[in-house]
């Protein structure tokens, strides 16, 4: 499971540790933003790759709004994991800046922030205007928020610490390290 992402970063498995008292990282509303952020991104990618877009484009939109459907449904499997790594105190040491990160934090940041630079982009062509995109964007914030707040309050009200634990569980039999790192 975390083979792959060892060996793209040049850690060895030694490298990984677990936080000896994890605490939670973030609240629901940043992670609802978290997810929030890449459904809206990849479908806005997707439907700029797939279509013209252009001011007012009805079917640019309804290429939008299935994808949004789909990774809505998919990107929570992928976003939840960085969270129970982040909740559980799964660290690493980044060998080139001797800063200490949750495994796979690059690639959550990446669907976030990239997420959001292409939802933009999008919005602005669709709507042609700022004002437009944000009419755009709050009418769109009202049908696709209530979803992502809802995962992730499930997440955190059921599955959190169930999660979590069985997660620490499964590191320290395979022989991750408790111990805290500190950098000066």
């Amino acid at each position: 499971m975390l083979w792959p992402y060892a060996q793209s970063q040049r850690l060895s498995w030694s490298s990984y540790y677990l936080e000896p008292a994890p605490k939670a990282v973030s609240g629901i509303e940043k992670r609802t933003g978290e997810l929030l952020a890449p459904v809206l991104g990849i479908s806005a990618y997707t439907a700029k790759t797939l279509t013209t877009v252009a001011r007012g484009s009805a079917f640019s939109l309804v290429v939008f709004l299935a994808v949004a459907i789909v990774i809505l449904i998919i990107a929570p499997f992928f976003m939840i994991k960085s969270w129970v790594y982040e909740d559980s105190g799964f660290r690493t040491p980044n060998i080139n800046n001797t800063t200490v990160g949750v495994p796979f934090g690059v690639v959550k940041r990446l669907m976030v922030y990239g997420g959001l630079v292409a939802y933009v982009s999008f919005a602005l062509a669709l709507a042609g205007s700022i004002t437009g995109g944000l009419i755009f964007t709050l009418t769109l914030f009202i049908l696709v928020a209530p979803p992502c707040y809802f995962i992730t309050t499930l997440f955190h009200s059921k599955w959190a610490s169930d999660s979590v634990e069985r997660f620490r569980e499964i590191a320290r039999s395979m022989g991750f390290p408790s111990k805290s790192m500190k950098v000066v």
